[in-house]
Parts: C-alpha cells; sequence; structure tokens
C-alpha cells in the first residue's frame, strides 16, 4: 500500500476519534445555534473528509531526485509538535488570550524570517485578541480566561 494511502487512513481514523470525544461535550439548554461543540465537530468533520479525499486521490509516483519530491523539515515539524502540546498544555492555566499570542508568535518566528519579531509579535497579539473577542462577544463561546479575562 502507497505511504499516501496509509496517511490518509490515520487523518480518517484520527478525524473519527476527534468526532468521538467532540461529540461528548456538554451543550446545556442555555446554549443557542452555536454551541461549545460546533467548531470541535466541524474541525473532526473536515479531518475525516480529508482522510477520505486523500485515500481515493490518484497518486503521482515521484523519483526520489525529483524537483517535486520536498524532504520534511524534522527540526521545524518537531518544533510545531512542541508549540502545539504547548499550546494545549497552557490554555487553561494562562486563558486563550496569551495561549494564543505565544502559538501565532512561534508557529510565525519558526515558519518565517526571525528578524521580523516585532510585527510577528504586533500580529499574534491582534488576531489573539480579535478572534478571543469575535469568539467571547460575538458567538457566545465560553474561553479559558487564564490570567487574563475579558
Amino acid at each position: 500500500m502507497h505511504i499516501m494511502r496509509l496517511v490518509a487512513i490515520a487523518i480518517f481514523m484520527f478525524g473519527i476519534a476527534y468526532l468521538a470525544v467532540a461529540f461528548d461535550i456538554e451543550v446545556s439548554a442555555t446554549y443557542a445555534t452555536i454551541g461549545p461543540r460546533f467548531f470541535p465537530v466541524a474541525i473532526g468533520i473536515g479531518m475525516v473528509l480529508s482522510g477520505v479525499w486523500l485515500f481515493a486521490t490518484p497518486k503521482q509516483v515521484l523519483e526520489a531526485d525529483s524537483e517535486q519530491m520536498i524532504a520534511l523539515d524534522w527540526p521545524r515539524f518537531g518544533g510545531l509538535l512542541a508549540i502545539m502540546i504547548g499550546y494545549i498544555t497552557l490554555l487553561q492555566p494562562l486563558g486563550y488570550i496569551i495561549t494564543t499570542t505565544m502559538l501565532m508568535l512561534g508557529g510565525s518566528q519558526l515558519l518565517g524570517e526571525r528578524q521580523h519579531l516585532r510585527r510577528d509579535a504586533i500580529v499574534a497579539v491582534l488576531l489573539a485578541v480579535v478572534t478571543g473577542f469575535v469568539f467571547a462577544r460575538l458567538l457566545g463561546i465560553t474561553l479559558p480566561e487564564g490570567l487574563i479575562g475579558w
């Protein structure tokens, strides 16, 4: 079996497991149209559909020395994995604004040009505050307050 099909199966299975956990999120009767399980369920459905699409898409066999063959950058992959684990771990104690800022800043520094730290920090703070405002105030979704509450 082609390696991409194995990846597709793994994405599909992870999506199914993610959906099972997402549907276990309790929803009280006070929630309107968008409750606490809306986005987790949407993400799970996206993962399942991505796995199906990746499995069904015809694969082009690439030569090992082809221009299209790109080696995985393991240090960056590991760094992104560490950032995501840190985000999950620190979200409750530090809150949405601080951890989302750290996620955005860390990801942009890891994937982009490191000489733009000030710009990346400003964008990270703005994105965290704006998305936090949209989720908390406009959509009524409860976010972890942590050290900085609304």
